[in-house]
Order: C-alpha cells, then structure tokens, then sequence
C-alpha cells in the first residue's frame, strides 16, 4: 500500500512496530461478557431498563468513516446502511463486509455525503449475509465497474496520507501520549478531543483537524496499556480511561522482574544471594539490575506453599473459582439477626512482603480489573507467572485460572465478585480511584456535626392524616416514595393522586460535600452482598428516608377514570400516616379471591433453607402484612387508575414489557477487600438463596406472580416522571430528560406496534416474548437530553426522572431546579410559565448539558453492574449445586431458545422454565438432526459446565420439546416491510 508506508503511526506501522505492542489487537475495555452483549440486542434484566435501554448512543449515518480491524488487518471503512442487525461497510482496499456495530472505538462522522455512497450500492449486498462471513473482508466482483468505489477509496487514502504525515511531525510526542496525559495518583477520564489538545498542543480545540484525532486515537491504543475504552460504541462519546503512573510504575516493575528471572531460568543460571524482598525498600522501581530474579522465585516458592496448603480445604477447579470450604461452621448468629450472622472464619497464615504485594497487584489488575490488552507484551506476563508457579499444568493459563490462583493464595474470597473490580465504577474503599475515596471522607467529615436546615420550610403543605403507601422491595435501604389518594367530593369519576418523594436536596446545596460525592457515585449500587449508598445512610435513615412526620416534595395529578391528566402541580410537604408495604403483599392483598399465583421456584446452598416469605417476614418486620378494607379500596382504585394512564400511554405508543428474571440474596457472611498484605484463608462458605418464578414465552392473564404487585407502582411513577417533566418543560428549566432515538435506518417502532405487535397482545396485555424482542430492537437508542424528547418505550412526549432523589443524582438536579423554581413564584407572587429567565436556578442549561454524558454513562456502569453482580451469586449458588451436590437440581431443564449468540454462531441463548436462567445451548448431533436449534424452540437440556469467571452456564440440547407457532416465529419485519428482510433470522 502506497500510503501506508513505515511512518510512525500509519495502519501498516501499527502491525509491524516493534515496540511490543500487538497493535491491531482489541483495545481495553471495562468489564464485561457475553451477557452483557445479549443485554444489548434488546433484553432488559431491571425495571429501569425497560424504560431505559443500555445504549445511549447515536447511530452510524451513511457516508461516517470508521476504523475496523479483522484478522490482523486495521483498515478504515465508510459506513454503507445497516441491513438487520448487520452494518454493512466499504473498505480503503476496496473491499466490503458485515458485521456488528458495537466494536467501533473511532467514527469520522460526515466523512462523505449519502450520495457519495450511492454508487456502490447496486454491488454490495441488499440483506443480511451468514453469521459464519461477518467480519470477513470480501473483494467486489470483477464485473463491477472500477470507479464504482473509486472516489470514496482515495478520499480514505488521502485521509490516511494526512493523518500519518500528522503522526510523523509529531511522533515524538504521540508516541508518549501516555506520559503526557497520565496522572500520578488518579484515574483519569479523557475524551479524544482533550487528548489531542494536551499532546499536540492545541489549545483552541475547534481548530483540532480529523486527520490529528485519529492520529492521537491510535496513538492510544497501540499503547501497550493505560487506555481503555468504553465497552459499546466508544466512538460516538467515549471517554478514556487512562490509568495512573503509580499504578503503571507496578505493571513496568513486575514486568522487569519477569523478564530478569526468564532469562535466569534461559540460562539455568541460578540467581546470585542477596538480601530478601522484605529488606528491600518499599519503592517499586528501585531495585537494582539483577534482582528481579531472584524476586519472582521467592515468590513462586512461596505461592506453591500457599496454593497447596489451601488445596487440602477447598479443591481447585477449572471454573473460575475454587470449591467450597472442608470445614463447614455454622453462622454465629441467627440468619434473620442485623448483622446477618457469619458463618465464616479467617485463618492467618503469614504475611506478603512489600515487592509480593507488588506481584500480587499486578496480577490483580490481570485478572479482576481486566486493565491489559489480551495479546499485550504485558499480559503475557500474567501466563509466565503461572508457567513458573507448576502448578496449573493442563489448564489455560489464562485470566480465568489466574483469578482462581489469588483465591488460591487467599488474595481474593472464594467467592469473590469481580464487579467490583470494575475501574469505570469507581467504587470507594478499592483505591482505583483515589478521589472518590477522598471525596467519601470529606462527605462524612461535613456531617460529623451537621445540623440539617429546611429551604423549603416555610412552603411545606401538612398532609395531616392522609394515608401514604409506600411499597418496596422487601430489603429496601431507604424508602423514597410513597403514594396518596385524594377524592374529590361529588365526583366519582375524578380524583388527585399523590407522589411524595423525599426531599433531601432542601437541606443541602450542589456544593455540599455530601452533593461533591454524589455527582461522583451519581447513583446508589445495590450488590446482593454489600450496598454502596450514593448519600450518607444514617443521615438518610434519620432524616430523609420516608417515615412518620417526614419532609416530601409532592408531585400531585387530578386525573379522570379514562386516565386523562386533567390537572398537575408540585408542592414541598409534610407527611405523617405512612405505611410500610412489600409489592408482594399488595399483590396477595388486591387479587382477586382463588388467585393461582405462579410458583417461586428456590435453590438453597448453605446453611438455613428456610422458606423465603418466613425468611423475609423475619428480616424486614417494619412492613404491614396485610390491609384492611378501606386500604384495599384506596389501592385498588390507584391501581385502575394507573392502568387506565397507561392505556392512554399505549395509544402514545407505549408498550406493556414483562421481562422477570431470577433474585440472589446472600446470608451469613462478612464483607472483605481484596488481602494483599496478609497470608489467610477462610473457612466456611456463606448461604445463597436464588429465587424466580417460571418464565412463560407467552405469558397468560392467569400468569401472576408475587411481584405483579410493582405494576401498580411502576404505572405511578411514571406518571409522577410526567408530571415533573411537564411542569418543568413549561418554565424551560434544564433538568435531564430521559427519551429516544429512532435508527433511520429501520422500520418505524409505531408501525411495527401498531400491525404486529398490537394484534398479537395477550390478555394481560403483554405481547408474546420474542415478538417484543423483535420490537425492541427497533425502538433505537435511549439518551438523555436538556430539552424535553418523546419516549417510544413508555409512551410519553417528555419524561424526567424525580422519584429517587436517595439513590440517583439526576433526580437530585432535578428537585435542586423545582425547588428553586417554587421559592421563586413563592417569592414573586408570579408562575414561571413561558418565562426565559432561568437566573435563579443553581444549574445552567450549559452545566446540565456539561453533566448529562457524566451522568449517562455513569447510569449504564451501574446497570450492567447491578446485573452482573446477581448473575455472579447464581453462578456461585449453582457452581455449588452442580459439581458439589449442595443442592438438587432438575437432571434436566426445560429451555426456551430466543437468539443466536452473537459471540459464538454455534450455540443459541436461551432462558430456562426453572428459575428462568440465562444460558448458553450448544448445537450437537441430536439438535442438527431435528433441524438445529430455532427460536421459538423449548428444547429439554442438561448442563454442561458453569463458568464462574465468566458468568454463563452451557447447556447441552437433549430432545425438542415444541416449535412456535408460524406467526410467532415469522420474521414480520420481512413481511411487512420488503426492504428489511432478514431482520431478526440471521443466516447461519
């Protein structure tokens, strides 16, 4: 290639480069697996996902450029159309391809105009290609004319010319991007453009070209590490993560030593005597030429003493996690106490040395923060390691089996949950990221002595004795909402419905320390085993979380029986008569009498397998456990008028989505951190319970389960959301607006609804699974906006959230802004609608707008994570169950297949009857016989392995049990719109 000679930084350099960078290797990103790309194509695990879906990003338009990288080869490529969920592109070579969108880390976007790219498009496929040819590069026939491509190949060369001429001016800085833009102590989060500017010295950054952006991209990822990326659309606003020098001085040190003693072992030259680890100094890259050697076979000496020791209480095993505990304890207190009573004992067994502790963080970040690119000169340390250690002969000494080897040396527990390792969460109390820590300490110095003074004192409404539900999770850590009903007298058709959200933000201001570390957070983490609270939780406990005689900001709405909004309006208040209850019992309380609700299926593994109703009646005694007769009618008559509000959403276009999956709770057990400095190892193993009910592809009127209680929330929380987002977008106050974005490449959602999905509801109204799959594919991307923007999900033209100012910030901004708004009419004597004047509000559009992307991605790290971290105690409990028969399982499951795994063309994703797990179904020789796996299909199957690391369990596919019904299992898509054929049914 003539453009692409041995310049620094051109594609062609990037392979060859011998700076020990596998360059076209994929770059760093956070955490994630192949459940989280199966989130992606339109399942939705929580209920803030049914209404906000993962992805925030914009769409590829035709004529974008984007960098691509297949089989060793880095090209760039302009963005043709998308054809399913396949994105067609045209090559700088002249070649064409398919594949998914979700690994591009840069886009160019505008490089050409869509008429640019119209005169290729008679040669290039018109629908989706096999599975088994995505991502290959494919030559245009020799019957296609040559200039059919020509212009849009030397625009790309020519691109490429300018940015390798960019590289060479400025190699001497770009080929230390790193050192530049590196902080010693913190993570640092960058995007490209502030990249660009630091290193090329640009400091007006309209000025900064396309040519010098991509320039510094891959200057960035040919890194050998320091960078990461966001794990899904890096390219439309991600930022990168740029890890600490303190934190790379370590990777760089255990390197060095590994170096020193392969060639040691090379030469079978013993390492001269000297002075132990523990009498060297304590600064990693002091020790001196040589030394190295000898460190790393102190270390492997003493890893073998600790990795046999341990194996004689736990067994090891190839799953990503060592077995159970041959000392098993029973819990020191009761499973129902506070405390949660531990069944667990730590033995101490020594202690690590300064330059082992070195060793052992290298390994960590390996292994749990995922921070080295997979073909990396230093992530082939990680390997050598264990080669030296002997003691994993057989296995791939890969990230899997090193994170077992820290569970082995004590490091990690032996359950442990690698979500938290996750840099981009931030989670204090892990030293990623040594601000968060510091902003924690300073939130909980500020209120040592704090004194909580009311904003809104002098507005508040008494409510007096108006009854106020709050209904919650069982193992809720603060409540923050409850619900009213208000008659209107002489009008049975009519009535006001009461929101009242706690009200925090009255008693401290955006600068507040407490505030400081929220933004940081941005929203509460629940993990089965630890909560990680955005606010402070005994200031929340006495002050803010919904109780008797507690501060709200109520959100009221005067709504008819048809569910029209006739009035709204927002109020600081008082409440008194609250009453604490579990979406299951209003669930149990309003149904009908000889209600059949569907069975929870439960697996135990551990101490206590105690029915969970007894367990959870036990735990959290503040509920109410039933209702008497005027409750009853109270909430039954919001329950029909939340269900009549979202019938007037479903004509808007909202769609009711049912998607339950499994609950992990974990008892007896204490939590730990990561033991780099002392030798131990624990005894015992704490309790998992996992419960669901069955899954049902197509769900029936009489499929209820205890948690159909939510739905009489949920339907007011919304309304609540649209009540706020009106009140706000009529005074044109920026607060985060939560909406979507259509694909303009797809068939219209409202169609699509309206022909396919609407005829085929159910009498519970929810429509059959995988036609909802099919619909929400096409719904586009959610994204967060300054002005109000139409939600195609839940029906609404603008929609704010505001019912959860304990646990997210954007509701916080949002109360911050009414509040401010209320004093200010209060004040004047006048309504802010239609005014321009937005002087008196503690936010600017500009500071909203700088918050949003924060925020945004700050939302979807949380999510996955929340995901995740139950799907980690379901591997653990089923691990348990399935090699160590703590547990009976089914020998078989029924199975319903959905989807292609995207990650492996040969197996299918599917969901089970029992506990409605997520898996993974290989094809064999009895599914090909009957035609192969198919959506649609119950299959019963058994399971294969369960992969700890990994979170996913394999299934093997034992006899099919039925097919779907024709007009379930058609692609409608195809039928109803020609053009898009092949939508949902990729060839395989």
């Amino acid at each position: 290639m003539e453009d692409t000679q041995s310049e620094p930084g051109s594609l062609q350099n990037l392979i060859t480069r011998s700076n020990g960078a596998d360059s076209v290797d994929e770059p760093i990103v956070p955490e994630t697996d192949a459940r989280d790309l199966r989130d992606r194509d339109g399942i939705f695990k929580d209920n803030d996902q049914l209404i906000e879906k993962i992805n925030h990003d914009a769409f590829l338009e035709p004529g974008d450029m984007v960098e691509l990288s297949a089989h060793g080869r880095v090209v760039l490529a302009v963005y043709i159309r998308t054809l399913g969920r396949q994105a067609q592109f045209y090559t700088s070579e002249g070649e064409w391809c398919h594949r998914y969108l979700r690994n591009i880390w840069w886009a160019h976007r505008h490089f050409v105009v869509a008429s640019e790219v119209a005169p290729i498009l008679p040669y290039l496929p018109s629908t989706e290609i096999p599975m088994e040819e995505l991502n290959e590069l494919h030559f245009l026939g020799i019957e296609v004319p040559r200039d059919a491509g020509a212009k849009l190949v030397d625009k790309m060369k020519k691109f490429l010319r300018a940015s390798n001429e960019i590289y060479r001016v400025h190699a001497d800085r770009l080929d230390h991007v790193y050192n530049i833009v590196a902080d010693e102590r913190h993570l640092k989060y960058l995007t490209l453009t502030q990249i660009a500017s630091q290193v090329l010295r640009i400091s007006d950054v309209s000025k900064i070209l396309q040519p010098e952006l991509f320039a510094t991209h891959r200057a960035c990822l040919q890194a050998d590490a320091g960078f990461g990326v966001e794990s899904t659309n890096h390219w439309a606003n991600g930022e990168y993560e740029i890890m600490s020098k303190r934190e790379m001085t370590v990777l760089r040190q255990v390197r060095d030593w590994l170096r020193e003693h392969q060639e040691q072992v090379t030469k079978r030259v013993e390492p001269n005597v000297r002075q132990t680890a523990s009498d060297l100094p304590p600064n990693a890259g002091v020790y001196k030429a040589g030394e190295g050697a000898q460190i790393i076979a102190e270390f492997v000496k003493k890893a073998r003493q600790i990795v046999t020791n341990s194996r004689q209480f736990r067994p090891f095993t190839d799953s990503g996690g060592i077995g159970p505990s041959r000392i098993q304890l029973q819990p020191q207190k009761s499973i129902f106490s506070s405390t949660n009573g531990s069944a667990l004992k730590h033995v101490v067994l020594g202690s690590f040395t300064e330059t082992e502790s070195v060793i052992l963080r290298f390994l960590e970040i390996w292994t749990a923060r995922r921070c080295l690119r997979a073909r990396s000169q230093l992530s082939a340390m990680g390997p050598m390691l264990l080669r030296a250690i002997g003691l994993y002969d057989g296995f791939n000494l890969d990230q899997r089996t090193g994170f077992t080897f820290l569970q082995e040396m004590g490091v990690f527990a032996p359950w442990e949950n690698r979500v938290a390792f996750n840099t981009r969460l931030a989670l204090p109390g892990y030293h990623f990221d040594i601000l968060t820590d510091e902003l924690q300490a300073n939130a909980m110095e500020s209120v040592k002595d704090w004194i909580p003074q009311d904003s809104m004192k002098h507005l508040r409404k008494d409510w007096g004795n108006l009854e106020v539900f709050c209904i919650d999770n069982v193992a809720a850590q603060e409540i923050d909402d409850g619900i009213s009903l208000e008659k209107i007298e002489g009008d049975d058709s009519k009535f006001w419905i009461h929101v009242h959200v706690a009200n925090p933000t009255a008693f401290f201001s955006p600068e507040h320390p407490m505030s400081k570390y929220a933004v940081q957070l941005t929203e509460t983490l629940y993990l089965p085993e630890k909560l990680y609270p955005m606010l402070n939780q005994k200031i929340t406990q006495n002050y803010f979380s919904l109780g008797k005689d507690r501060p709200a900001l109520t959100f009221s709405a005067k709504i008819n029986t048809n569910g029209e909004i006739l009035e709204s309006k927002i109020t600081p208040s008082t409440i008194h008569n609250v009453k604490h209850f579990s979406a299951e019992t209003i669930a149990q309380e309003l149904a009908p009498e000889n209600t059949k609700f569907a069975p929870i299926n439960r697996l135990v593994v551990g101490h206590n397998p105690v029915p969970l109703t007894t367990l959870k009646q036990n735990k959290y005694k503040h509920m109410s456990t039933s209702l008497d007769d005027s409750q009853k009618q109270t909430l039954k008559t919001l329950k029909e008028l939340g269900a009549a509000r979202q019938r007037q959403r479903q004509i808007n276009g909202a769609v009711n989505i049912s998607f339950q999956f499994m609950d992990a709770y974990v008892y007896c057990m204490e939590l730990t951190q990561p033991f780099r400095k002392t030798i131990r190892r624990i005894d015992g193993d704490p309790t998992i319970l996992v419960a669901a009910g069955e899954f049902n592809s197509a769900p029936s009127a009489q499929d209820q389960d205890l948690s159909s209680g939510d739905s009489l929330v949920s339907s007011i929380m919304l309304l609540t959301c649209e009540i706020a987002a009106l009140w706000t977008s009529s005074r044109g106050i920026p607060v985060i607006y939560r909406g979507t974005r259509e694909n303009p490449d797809l068939p219209s959602p409202f169609e699509y609804k309206r022909l396919v999905l609407d005829p085929m509801v159910g009498p519970n109204g929810i429509p059959p699974f995988l036609k909802t799959i099919e619909y929400m594919t096409l719904v586009g991307s959610a994204y967060s906006s300054v002005a109000p923007v139409r939600h195609q999900i839940i029906g609404t033209d603008a929609y704010t959230k505001v019912t959860s100012p304990l646990r997210r910030y954007g509701d916080m901004i949002a109360h911050w802004q009414i509040e401010a708004a209320l004093r200010h009419e209060a004040e004047t004597g006048k309504s802010l609608v239609g005014t321009t004047d937005h002087s008196y509000l503690p936010f600017s559009l500009d500071q909203v707008a700088t918050l949003l992307p924060h925020i945004s991605k700050r939302e979807s790290h949380i999510s996955h994570a929340k995901r995740n971290a139950q799907l980690h105690w379901v591997m653990q409990a089923m691990f348990r169950a399935f090699y160590f028969k703590e547990a009976k399982l089914p020998e078989t499951f029924e199975v319903y297949i959905w989807a292609v795994d995207t990650a492996d063309f040969e197996q299918m994703q599917g969901i089970t009857k029992q506990l409605r797990l997520d898996v993974l179904v290989k094809e064999n020789k009895t599914s090909r016989a009957q035609r192969g796996l198919e959506r649609g299909d119950w299959w019963e199957a058994k399971i294969g392995e369960v992969d700890l690391y990994k979170r996913r369990i394999t299934m093997t596919p034992l006899r099919l049990i039925s097919r779907a019904e024709p007009e379930v299992l058609a692609d409608s898509i195809a039928a109803l719109f020609p053009n898009r054929k092949g939508f949902m049914e990729t060839p395989r």
